[in-house]
């Protein structure tokens, strides 16, 4: 039969040269002491950009044992390899003792990389390791002799550190990049990537050394939790973490840290809020021991104990504990280091939201879409100052603007106190951070006591 193909190097004599073309050519397989040990004759057909060739079997023509066509390799790795996504279950400090039958077979006989420059493993490993049944690692670096620009390694597939299963991984160096050929051999396995911790490879199934960075608790990043916050007086505070509910890992959905300063009372929405004193990890997988401190009247730490924070890729987790436990109200606070004035939605203008719009079915309009997050109303317009009644403002519960508070402190904000209630009685009551951007005010909004709508002023 004919096979396409590219350029032989076991075929002696000359390729065809115009369309269609026939030549004979002799094929030779090469011997222990001989460049042609046996041979026979190959027709050769040229097509324009390739050749095909009429091809028999070696073992047909020599009645010997293993033979091989050769071919030219042409295509160049540095601009032929694809990348291997990065995946933490790869690396052989990862253990999973389900045995998950995960296995390359996808990634046969191709060259690759590996994201994040991820080295293979060179220690035997043991089945479970790796996230795979049959884990596959380097067992050496095998010496070359000829003159070639790749690296061979041993790579080693089996079961209880026994190499079951062995073969060669070219490996070659492109810029900053070492790619390697990869294939699949033997059982079907995974191949491992280096440890990434510094500690004693883990075997225990109900622990994963770096297991809080893929699995944890997120909790809202909102302003008011932030130092940038502060109580206002006569402003109810929320009194427990509702979020910590339980004792666990936890990061924030910001990637805010929590800061290793004392902040004062009433700052991030709490009259005892809640810091960490120590220096935060600064390597993957690294775990720090911090002292949690609550504020107290006279003190920057009147009740402690100890978290535990590991640094993760452009985060930390903690293992905080809830605070419903404790006798006073607390809260944990946050660096807030997202820019208000780079990050406000803006809700869409609806005359129904004028005071001087009324709904006498007394709709039960409220806002419950917009809360805690910063907003900018279109059109430029301001809440209402005046009381409201039921039924104004589309809203069964509107919400208008008491006063504006004084501050004292440095700061860019002002606070108005928003009050919410019923027939113009002022029910509930908190504060509302507002800030200038430009020629934009944005303002905090939140949700407090029943469901109300914010009511703009008289249209």
């Amino acid at each position: 039969m004919f096979i396409s193909a590219k350029v032989f190097y076991t075929l002696t004599g000359k390729y065809p040269t115009r369309y269609a073309e026939v030549l004979t050519v002799t094929a030779c397989m090469v011997g222990n002491d001989t460049d042609c040990e046996h041979n026979w004759n190959v027709s050769v057909m040229h097509c324009g950009e390739y050749n095909v060739a009429y091809y028999g079997s070696p073992q047909y023509h020599t009645n010997t044992g293993c033979g091989r066509y050769c071919m030219e390799y042409t295509n160049d790795p540095c601009s032929n390899y694809s990348v291997i996504d990065y995946d933490f279950t790869r690396h052989q400090d990862y253990y999973d003792d389900t045995y998950i039958h995960t296995c390359d077979y996808q990634w046969s006989k191709g060259w690759y990389y590996f994201e994040g420059g991820y080295n293979l493993s060179t220690t035997p490993a043991k089945s479970g390791q790796c996230g795979s049944y049959n884990p596959i690692w380097i067992n050496e670096t095998i010496e070359q002799t000829v003159d070639t620009d790749m690296v061979y390694l041993r790579a080693c597939e089996g079961y209880s550190y026994e190499c079951g299963y062995t073969w060669s991984i070219p490996m070659m160096e492109c810029g900053s990049r070492n790619i390697m050929y990869l294939r699949q051999k033997g059982m079907c396995g995974r191949y491992c990537l280096e440890s990434r911790n510094s500690f004693d490879v883990s075997t225990t199934p109900s622990y994963v050394w770096d297991e809080p960075c893929h699995w944890h608790n997120v909790i809202t990043s909102k302003f008011d939790r932030s130092v940038n916050y502060t109580l206002q007086s006569g402003e109810y505070e929320e009194c427990y973490d509702m979020e910590i509910y339980m004792e666990g890992w936890y990061k924030f959905s910001g990637n805010e840290i929590i800061p290793t300063h004392p902040p004062k009372q009433g700052q991030c929405g709490s009259s005892r809020p809640i810091w960490l004193d120590g220096m935060y990890p600064t390597t993957y997988g690294e775990i720090a021991s911090m002292t949690a401190c609550m504020v107290g009247n006279e003190t920057e730490c009147g009740n402690s104990w100890n978290v535990s924070v590991m640094h993760c890729d452009g985060y930390n987790v903690a293992h905080l504990k809830p605070t419903y436990f404790m006798t006073s109200c607390s809260r944990y606070c946050i660096e807030y280091t997202n820019d208000p004035c780079s990050n406000y939605s803006i809700i869409d203008y609806d005359f129904t939201r004028h005071q001087d719009y009324y709904d006498y079915l007394y709709n039960h309009n409220c806002d419950y879409l917009w809360s805690d997050g910063w907003f900018y109303f279109e059109g430029g317009y301001n809440l209402s100052t005046t009381p409201a009644m039921s039924g104004q403002c589309g809203s069964y519960n509107p919400i208008w603007i008491n006063e504006t508070i004084e501050q004292t402190d440095d700061t860019d904000l002002v606070y108005l106190r928003a009050c919410e209630g019923y027939s113009g009685e002022c029910v509930y009551t908190w504060s509302i951070p507002t800030m200038q951007c430009g020629s934009r005010k944005i303002m905090y909004l939140r949700q407090k006591g029943m469901c109300g709508r914010y009511c703009l002023g008289w249209y």
